[in-house]
């Protein structure tokens, strides 16, 4: 049975992107096989595969 495949189309920081596809690339995997992971896990776990929060200040969010 072969599988079925569709493309998708999305934004992405273009720094993000680079350094995204260098990891990516180390670990021996490109940038659509990472995001297939991603996206596999979720469906496994039934939500994002980790803890997202708004209490860790970044560079946007920390008070001046």
């Amino acid at each position: 049975m072969s599988k079925k495949y569709t493309t998708i189309s999305i934004e992405l920081d273009s720094v993000l992107k680079q350094q995204a596809e260098e990891l990516f690339t180390s670990l021996g995997m490109d940038l659509s096989t990472a995001i297939n992971l991603f996206l596999k896990k979720c469906v496994e776990v039934g939500g994002i595969p980790f803890m997202i929060t708004t209490n860790i200040p970044n560079e946007e969010t920390q008070p001046l």
